[in-house]
Order: structure tokens, then sequence, then C-alpha cells
């Protein structure tokens, strides 16, 4: 439970969506979030219609509205839905409102930047020159 955010009833967020101006709505409309989907989305229970009226705080800039990690997933849970092109969870990094997701690397040990080359790399590189200057002076002695 989010102390910023009461829980809403399907019928309050019903009614936030009928209401909603035309800035509002084009801005849901326009990242993927049709008005009359999340409306369906909010009339399938009260469950459903406190994560859209999440969805709502978080996108809508509801005043004095501070997210938390329950919230953020609701939301991203109906944006994975609807295949929003702006997740609620992207919008807050938008907003420098939250930190970005880590992200992973799969090989630890090689970081771009930082670190030299390793001996077999090295050998290679000088391998693979080493093979292109015999095989151009073998083409070259055999045509001239």
């Amino acid at each position: 439970m989010n102390p910023t955010r009461p829980e809403a009833t399907g019928g309050e967020v019903l009614r936030r969506l009928k209401n909603l101006g035309g800035a509002k709505r084009g801005k849901l409309e326009d990242w993927g979030y049709p008005v009359a989907q999340l409306a369906a989305w909010a009339a399938g229970g009260d469950a459903q219609a406190d994560e859209v009226d999440a969805l709502l705080a978080i996108i809508l800039n509801r005043g004095g509205y501070q997210h938390d990690a329950d919230d953020v997933a609701a939301a991203e849970k109906i944006g994975k839905k609807l295949g929003a092109k702006m997740t609620p969870h992207a919008y807050l990094v938008a907003q420098h409102k939250a930190e970005p997701l880590p992200v992973y690397n799969l090989r630890p040990g090689v970081v771009p930047g930082h670190g030299s080359m390793s001996n077999k790399a090295l050998l290679a590189v000088f391998g693979g020159v080493f093979l292109a200057i015999v095989i151009g002076g073998v083409v070259v002695a055999a045509l001239g």
C-alpha cells in the first residue's frame, strides 16, 4: 500500500479515465495506452483498477505522488500487456525519478576500455597481419 496513493476502486478509476483532458488522453494514447483498453482493464475488479490507477499516477505525474516498487510493477504489467511504447519505469528514469535497470555484463572479465589485450588476442592480431603479408608476397611473386 502506497501512502501517497490510496487504493482505488473500479468506479473511481473509470471516472478518472472518463474525465481525462485532451492532453492527458493524448499522452496516454501516444505512448500505447488506449483509454478504452485501460477502462476495460479497470472494469475487471478493484485489484485491476488499482493497477490502472498506479499507471495513471506515474504517467500523468499526479501531484504529491511518490512511486513505490509495487506501483511500478503493477503499471509495468499493464504496459507489457498492452505493448506500450513507453513503459512506466522508462518514464520514471526519463524524469530522473528512478534509477535505470542494471545491465548485466555476460563476460565480467572484459570491461570495454578497462584492461589490456590478452596474450592470445595479441598473438592472433600479429599472426593475422603476418599471414596477410606472406599471402600478399606469394601472390605478387606468382604474378610478377
